[in-house]
Parts: C-alpha cells; sequence; structure tokens
C-alpha cells in the first residue's frame, strides 16, 4: 500500500511539476527540444496563473509538505493536531472552489496547529514542482508521450478537492492520495 501512495505521489508532483516557477527550458532539457507546438505558451499561462494565485499554490505545497510531515516519526502530528487537521480538510474536500482569502485563512489554520518544529520540519520538504529553480536537471519531455496540458483554472480550484484538479488524468491519483492522507490522520487522531 505505501509503494501505491509513493507511486501516486510521484505521478503527481511529476505533472504539477510543470506548474512550477521553473524555467519552461529547465523542464524540458533545455532549449524546449521535442516540446509538443503550443507547450510553452501553456507552461507560460500556468506560470503566470501560480504567481497570480499564490495563496492556492502555497496551500497546494503545505498539503505536500503535511503528507510528507506526517511521515517522519520526529514531526508526525500529534491526537489533537491530526483531528484539527481532518476538520480542516473535511471542511474543504468537497467544495468546487477556493479564493485566495480562503487559501490563505486555510494555511493559517493549519499553521495554528503546528509546532515551530513542525513547520520548520515542513520547510525542508520541496515538491518536484518547487525544486530545482536554478534550472537544469528537470527530466524532460518525452516525444511522442500522450498527455493534454490543461488551461489554467478559469473558473474554480480548491487545492485540498482533487475533483478539481485541472489534470483530469491525475485526478483518480490525487484523490486516492487524498483518501489514504487522510485515513492515516484519522488513525493518528484515534491513537495518538
Amino acid at each position: 500500500m505505501k509503494a501505491v501512495r509513493i507511486l501516486a505521489a510521484g505521478l503527481l508532483a511529476a505533472v504539477l511539476g510543470l506548474l512550477g516557477t521553473l524555467p519552461a527550458q529547465a523542464q524540458f532539457g533545455g532549449g524546449g527540444g521535442g516540446m509538443p507546438p503550443g507547450m510553452m505558451h501553456k507552461i507560460q499561462e500556468w506560470q503566470q496563473w501560480r504567481q497570480q494565485h499564490k495563496n492556492l499554490s502555497n496551500l497546494q505545497t503545505m498539503l505536500y509538505q503535511l503528507q510528507q510531515l506526517e511521515k517522519d516519526p520526529q514531526h508526525h502530528l500529534n491526537k489533537k493536531q491530526a483531528a484539527g487537521l481532518i476538520g480542516i480538510l473535511k471542511a474543504w474536500r468537497h467544495k468546487p472552489n477556493m479564493t485566495e482569502q480562503q487559501a490563505h485563512q486555510v494555511q493559517v489554520k493549519i499553521g495554528n496547529l503546528l509546532t515551530l518544529p513542525q513547520i520548520q520540519k515542513m520547510t525542508t520538504f520541496q515538491p518536484a514542482w518547487n525544486a530545482n529553480r536554478s534550472g537544469g536537471g528537470g527530466g524532460g519531455f518525452k516525444p511522442g508521450a500522450k498527455f493534454t496540458f490543461p488551461d489554467p483554472p478559469r473558473g474554480g480550484y480548491n487545492p485540498l478537492n482533487p475533483d478539481t484538479l485541472p489534470f483530469k488524468q491525475m485526478r483518480p491519483v490525487a484523490a486516492h492520495t487524498m483518501a489514504m492522507f487522510m485515513q492515516d490522520l484519522a488513525h493518528r487522531a484515534k491513537t495518538g
């Protein structure tokens, strides 16, 4: 089961990596070689969307960091923290969208649950879509690969609701990852 979660998180990180603030050329091995026509334009649209929606983007990163924190025996959430986080996630799990202001409020609520050492540890967990901002590496686009790159959200998006993920192909993986995370939190809330 852990292997499924790791694979799911890896797939989601790989797709969301395209959303990051990395220079687009670094994403595709420099110079854009092998990049489908229009892909650079889509990447630039997403980079602009992330700049205009920093709270939503930061909440997405925070969710990833919380999932990583839960794996750390020295810093994982205690019983009370897990119960509090479940309450926040459940309140937002099925809502179709979240505003920038609401995303900020959710971040503050989550931050208030955590200790300073937990927050400090979370900052060490950088998702693939935030990593390597200086370029290089990046994996690259595989020529001939079938992937539909969606437009940035025009209507609504809620980082705590995988069903609103713009990458429709990743919704089942993201929903599974969220369900497993909430299951782990529920267990922690009962047993401490």
